[in-house]
């Protein structure tokens, strides 16, 4: 019995001491991480460079902060789910210790001398357990050489009609640590094409890039079609050398007869891509776009269409009276003017609106919203995070108590005509781009009560296919609670600028079409309840707002549920080659422009264009 108690006594006091041990710690006051950030040396390396990665303590809210523990520091770099360290750097280290008690440690890891045959797009991330880190993942483009890159200024498509001018540029990603003369020479039969085309172009050492002077492709005033003539680069250079030797650009043909009313733009305007200007911005257009610019006014008829007097016009021109954000933001874009996000939770079911990071005006003159499979945080109506990142946006929104939605400039009303040049491009399996309006009286009653107009949607997938366009209204009707007269029409040059329009005639009467055709019409004398007609002051008294969304994934065009892998063609991309991936999902608009008829009629209504125009994006 002695020897129990004396073993019970031991195990008594060994309970106590790791009872009081662990009590102990638990009472230990918790290290407090302080928040981190990351700073890259560079995000476009080549062969032999040394990336710095840079790990601090973030001092926004206290400058003597320091690190309160050691800890570790993950370090990742991943061209979509593949890890690339490997293949890209000269043993990059998986974990580095962060001292206590420092503010920064500083992590050189050279690239690779030799051995790089491709352009790495990847995903260098930071991680360290229980930590804020702002920067954690960045986006670094890694090759063999900083290239010499030669391309047509403000023009990606490089298309160029004949009797324009263009401009010839030569750039290189860092300064240039040679004179770099680039040569250009015309292909063997072609030299006649040209006026003023350069011999050489010459980028100075220490500089970055060299614009030639206006180029003229000479007009032959014949029809002989669309053409794609050659230029041949070449040069010496030896630390920058050309990427591509030869540059393709596409003649356009401006001889070229009508084609079908559905098919061509011409239908509406004679040039559809030369923009509108007012007077008020009149210079600065015209120091930004160097071809000639129509100056129109409220009231001038429309060039084309017979009844219809110009409005207002959102050109999207690359001037500071389009940003929103008049230097480029965070993302380094440029947010239109005009329009807010239409981040509702209905929206944001699997994508997160994000309209700074993925929306932008071009240095072209084009607005560019495109979709990056990434983790993204809703915003506005909804929370947490998304797998995808997009942009939806919303304009001219007015409510019952005339306190007006920012941002909205123009009053949807009967006796309107709304066009938009618009084109979808990109890996677009799932997505569905729509251009559409809704009514204002959203707010008081049901959908679809009070009214939708698709002006174009395009669902893609294996339901529906690539290319066609549907035009639907969509209303109630006595017996049916989504009567939707539509128009479905197959567009094989959607990739390509197109005219998607719709005219409020008059109080019973709406019309939809694409370039010359008029696709599907709907009277007030088609319902059976003519009392539910929405599409005039009755039902909506504040008239319609505009909608720009991406739509995906959508079950329309892929079915439900949504099968797996249907993002495969685009969820590599990263963000930073987004902007210029010919393969990220995109809805690009040349510009949107309104006109009214002799029904037309705002009332007392106020009229952002006409008394608010702070708020408006006026061309």
């Amino acid at each position: 019995m002695m020897m129990n108690r004396v073993i019970y006594t031991i195990l008594s006091i060994l309970i106590v001491t790791i009872l009081y041990s662990c009590t102990k710690n638990l009472l230990d006051p918790l290290v407090k991480p302080v928040p981190l950030k990351v700073s890259l040396s560079s995000q476009s390396l080549v062969m032999g460079d040394e990336l710095t990665i840079e790990i601090f303590v973030d001092e926004e809210d206290n400058a003597e902060a320091v690190s309160p523990e050691e800890f570790d520091v993950y370090l990742s770099a991943k061209a979509g789910t593949r890890d690339v360290a490997g293949e890209v750097f000269e043993n990059m280290p998986e974990k580095v210790t962060f001292p206590k008690g420092e503010k920064r440690i500083a992590v050189k890891v050279p690239i690779l001398k030799e051995g790089i045959t491709s352009t790495y797009t990847l995903d260098l991330t930071t991680f360290v357990r229980g930590y804020k880190i702002s920067g954690a993942t960045q986006s670094i483009i890694v090759s063999d050489f900083h290239y010499t890159i030669v391309g047509l200024k403000n023009n990606p498509d490089k298309e160029v009609q004949e009797g324009s001018d263009f401009v010839l540029t030569a750039s290189v990603g860092v300064p240039s640590l040679e004179d770099i003369v680039v040569n250009i020479a015309a292909k063997v039969g072609e030299e006649d094409e040209y006026e003023n085309l350069p011999v050489t172009l010459t980028i100075p050492k220490g500089a970055t890039s060299i614009e030639s002077e206006n180029i003229l492709l000479k007009e032959d005033m014949i029809y002989t079609g669309n053409k794609n003539l050659t230029l041949l680069i070449s040069s010496n250079a030896t630390v920058h050398p050309i990427y591509e030797s030869e540059l393709i650009i596409l003649k356009r043909d401006i001889d070229a007869p009508l084609g079908a009313l559905l098919q061509d733009e011409r239908w509406v305007y004679d040039n559809p891509s030369i923009p509108f200007m007012s007077s008020r911005n009149k210079a600065a257009v015209e120091t930004w776009y160097d071809k000639d610019p129509i100056e129109m006014h409220i009231g001038d008829p429309h060039p084309k269409i017979s009844g219809w007097n110009f409005y207002n016009a959102l050109e999207f021109h690359a001037i500071p009276a389009a940003y929103a954000n008049v230097t480029p933001n965070t993302f380094g874009n440029y947010v239109p003017k005009g329009f807010a996000a239409q981040n509702t939770t209905l929206v944001q079911t699997v994508m997160a609106v994000n309209n700074d990071k993925y929306s932008t005006i071009t240095s072209e003159g084009y607005l560019k919203m495109w979709a990056v499979k990434e983790p993204t945080q809703a915003t506005g109506g909804a929370s947490g995070m998304r797998n995808y990142g997009f942009s939806a946006l919303y304009s001219s929104k007015f409510n019952a108590n005339n306190a007006t939605f920012i941002p909205q400039h123009t009053r949807i009303y009967p006796g309107m005509r709304i066009e938009v040049r618009a084109r979808v491009r990109g890996e677009k399996n799932g997505f569905n781009c729509a251009i559409w309006l809704q009514g204002n009286a959203q707010s008081s009653l049901a959908w679809p009560l009070y009214g939708e107009i698709d002006i174009l949607e395009n669902p893609v997938g294996s339901k529906t296919g690539t290319n066609m366009a549907y035009q639907t209204f969509h209303l109630s009707d006595q017996g049916m609670a989504d009567y939707n007269p539509h128009s479905v029409v197959n567009m094989p040059n959607m990739s390509d600028w197109n005219i998607y329009w719709v005219e409020f005639v008059n109080e019973n009467t709406v019309t939809m079409g694409i370039n010359g055709q008029d696709n599907v019409t709907l009277r007030k004398s088609d319902m059976k309840d003519p009392s539910l007609w929405p599409f005039d002051k009755v039902i909506n008294p504040e008239g319609f707002h505009f909608l720009l969304t991406l739509g995906a994934p959508s079950e329309w065009g892929l079915g439900s549920p949504t099968p797996a892998g249907w993002d495969s063609a685009f969820a590599d991309i990263l963000y930073n080659d987004s902007k210029t991936n010919p393969r990220t999902p995109r809805l690009e608009l040349d510009w949107i422009r309104y006109y009214t008829n002799a029904v037309y009629d705002i009332g007392n209504k106020q009229s952002a264009y006409t008394h608010n125009t702070a708020n408006a994006t006026l061309y």
